[in-house]
């Protein structure tokens, strides 16, 4: 009786000493960094490609978003085309811009957060410092909420 549990215990030392020296440890996910907060998602950049318009009193202006991201607006209320860039992160669009009015040139960057409904795309000022006579100039804006209508996908 004695000699069968000194066996069983010397085989499962055995095993154990075999498995440790030739199959090693495991690794250890501790040292392993999260970027994100327990049960956070990935959150998609928003794709703003396509040909939006900005319907206000008197005309419209058309906005046209590209996969490069460039982008172009022009029409009521805009002295020639308008150009600029545009980039994402989540759901905030930074749109960049420069405008020449005489022998003044005004550039900068405004972030816009998105809402999206159907076809409409909701564009707000992130920042209430922005000068919406900038905007004016360069997108034909009145407000610092804009609703734009999405009319295809370039």
């Amino acid at each position: 009786m004695k000699n069968r549990k000194l066996f069983k215990v010397v085989s499962i030392l055995t095993i154990c000493v075999f498995s440790f020296v030739f199959m090693g440890c495991p690794d250890d996910e501790s040292d392993k960094t999260e970027t994100k907060k327990q049960g956070e998602k990935d959150i998609p950049d928003y794709n703003m490609t396509g040909t939006y318009t900005f319907t206000k009193t008197g005309g419209d202006c058309t906005w046209i978003f590209t996969a490069d991201k460039n982008y172009q607006c022009s029409g009521y209320g805009i002295s020639g085309a308008k150009t600029g860039t545009w980039s994402s992160k989540g759901n905030d669009v930074t749109i960049s811009y420069s405008s020449s009015a005489g022998s003044t040139t005004i550039s900068g960057e405004e972030v816009f957060t998105v809402k999206e409904n159907g076809n409409q795309v909701t564009l707000t000022l992130k920042d209430d410092s922005a000068t919406t006579s900038v905007l004016l100039v360069q997108f034909g804006l009145v407000a610092k909420s804009v609703v734009l209508t999405k009319t295809s996908l370039s």
